[in-house]
């Protein structure tokens, strides 16, 4: 089934007409639903009477379903946490590599999926090999011919945080699960406009925090925990997240056994009673959209981008990402170039020698050529 182009979003956003936003890979804006339900939700403590005890999980047990529909898991296979390294660091409790083995990262990747390797590798004697970008080579290309040797860790995103560039995740996994390589997967670029397949992937943790793409609030992640893994160490010992903890009167009955699946990872504080509503607006919406409609209209925006700058003679890489791509800022970047951007109501982000510009489906043609008339003017 073909994906259908959805018509500007603007309007669900409070995005002022005079202002061009290219930075949800910074920080996406909230939508004007979410907005109303974090108005009604912050309301909710101050009649503390009428919080249940079912409160506490109904609004994670909704978040957890509809993430793990976006996913396409399994609610189960679904956790709950605050943030990229709580969930990195999770995982660095329980990978036992023996020393002298390697992890394999992208080089400039994003540090979140990157210093807990660091620590397990200090801590057990491990090689890090940060993997350089080939010239002539695909992302792909360049982990695959680091992967013609062994390692114990794989960690990678599939969207490279300062440009775009794309990472073809099939043959890697297809390489690491042949050598018995630990995938583990930050899709915080990509989750909520870029289907991901969980089966053909089969990655042993994927990571993702939802204040980008998923336009959720801030410290809200998700982690996937494939089922070989649901019998792991947490990272805290939270009361919530043991057999019987909704029965409250009981919680002084201390149970050994955990909640089922991922949920034993849950971060302990999940029962934010506020925060939910606020996310279960956005991930409804999402859904509503339709991942592969997201895709192709943030796609047909980076399209317009991309040739504007061609034209304009400056480089971006291919392939990107459909609603994400860095332009090469060879000769170094003008004086006060983002301070006289946002001054012309254009915002971008920088990062190393790209000017990153994030396409989503509240911009239009009209943010475009404010755009490239801004680059014209100052690059």
């Amino acid at each position: 089934m073909s994906e259908t182009i959805i018509p500007s979003l603007r309007h669900l956003f409070s995005i002022p007409r005079d202002l061009a936003y290219f930075n949800c890979a910074y920080l996406s804006p909230q939508l004007n639903s979410a907005s109303q339900a974090a108005a009604a939700a912050a309301k909710i403590k101050q009649s503390p009477w009428n919080i249940l005890s079912d409160d506490f999980f109904d609004g994670p047990e909704k978040a957890r379903s509809l993430f793990a529909e976006i996913v396409g898991c399994a609610a189960e296979n679904i956790a709950l946490v605050p943030s990229v390294s709580y969930g990195a660091a999770i995982i660095e409790k329980n990978l036992l590599p023996d020393a002298g083995q390697r992890i394999v990262m992208l080089a400039d990747q994003f540090p979140s999926n990157v210093y807990s390797w660091l620590s397990l590798a200090n801590e057990r004697d491990l090689i890090i090999d940060f993997v350089q970008k080939t010239e002539g080579r695909t992302w792909s290309e360049s982990v695959l011919e680091s992967l013609d040797k062994p390692a114990a860790l794989v960690a990678l995103p599939n969207v490279h945080y300062t440009d775009g560039s794309l990472i073809d995740l099939a043959p890697v996994a297809k390489r690491c699960h042949a050598m018995g390589a630990k995938l583990v997967l930050d899709l915080t670029q990509s989750m909520g406009v870029m289907r991901i397949d969980i089966e053909k992937l089969n990655p042993d943790f994927i990571i993702c925090a939802a204040y980008k793409w998923l336009l959720c609030p801030y410290g809200v992640s998700f982690v996937y925990v494939a089922p070989r893994w649901q019998h792991a160490r947490p990272l805290e010992e939270a009361w919530i997240n043991r057999v019987g903890s909704e029965d409250f009167a009981a919680l002084g009955n201390y149970r050994d056994d955990y909640e089922a699946g991922a949920r034993r990872f849950d971060a302990g504080g999940r029962g934010q009673v506020q925060l939910w509503p606020v996310v279960i607006e956005t991930l409804r919406q999402i859904l509503e959209w339709g991942i592969d409609n997201i895709a192709r209209t943030a796609s047909l925006t980076s399209e317009k981008v991309a040739a504007g700058a061609a034209r304009l003679g400056l480089d971006v890489p291919v392939p990107h990402a459909p609603h994400l791509l860095g332009i090469r800022l060879t000769g170094g970047s003008p004086k006060n170039l983002f301070g006289t951007l946002r001054d012309e109501g254009v915002y971008v982000s920088q990062r190393g020698n790209r000017l990153r510009i994030a396409s989503y489906l509240y911009n239009d043609d009209e943010d475009v050529e404010r755009l490239l008339a801004a680059l014209e003017r100052h690059l």
